[in-house]
């Protein structure tokens, strides 16, 4: 069983506090069940969508839109959550996809420039 742990940086941050503070604390809500429990349960309960080869998305949804957080894993069980975004039609948008996965590259650069130090 896999009990994943989120972190984040600026940009998802931004994005919670853009969000209305019902929103907000719906998504970190949805973020901590999501750390309680495993991933497979979450996947077979829809908190969790694979969006392509490592890149995950958070899903959340109030009456007016859906809240989405794309993510991937680290190692183990460390993942991290590029960015969010809210919509209004079911499928993800490709710029999304996009984003995360530069948001991924960049951060693994980061991660191994700094191994190299």
């Amino acid at each position: 069983m896999v009990k994943p742990e989120f972190d984040w940086g600026d940009e998802f941050e931004e994005y919670l506090n853009s969000l209305s503070l019902k929103d907000e604390a719906k998504f970190r809500a949805l973020i901590e069940r999501v750390e309680k429990t495993d991933l497979v349960d979450s996947i077979r309960k829809e908190r969790v969508k694979k969006l392509d080869d490592d890149l995950y998305e958070l899903r959340a949804s109030t009456d007016e839109h859906w809240m989405r957080g794309c993510y991937f894993q680290v190692k183990g069980s460390s993942f991290y959550i590029t960015h969010g975004f809210s919509k209004k039609t079911k499928k993800t948008p490709i710029k999304e996809i996009k984003r995360a996965l530069a948001i991924r590259k960049s951060f693994f650069s980061r991660m191994n420039s700094r191994r190299d130090e």
